[in-house]
């Protein structure tokens, strides 16, 4: 689950950090926040559906690869 989120976060980071360094050493405070928002945007836009997915594929998941069809799930239903 960390996987997709690490992998998106890293290559926005990637781009955005020496934009915001940038700024930062201009003294373009306003110009920053405006990369910083858009940076965060991305992430977010990206990592949350990447999140999502996972989370209620849970169950499919782990039985396709740790009960592999020879066990059973204990939970009623």
């Amino acid at each position: 689950m960390e996987l997709p989120i690490g992998v998106f976060a890293v290559a926005v980071s990637t781009v955005v950090f020496p934009l915001i360094s940038r700024y930062a050493a201009r003294g373009d405070m306003d110009q920053l926040g405006v990369a910083y928002r858009k940076g965060m945007r991305l992430i977010l836009m990206v990592n949350i559906p990447a999140a999502v997915g996972p989370a209620l594929l849970a169950e499919p998941i782990i039985g396709l690869v740790f009960q592999n069809g020879k066990f059973h799930s204990l939970t009623p239903g």
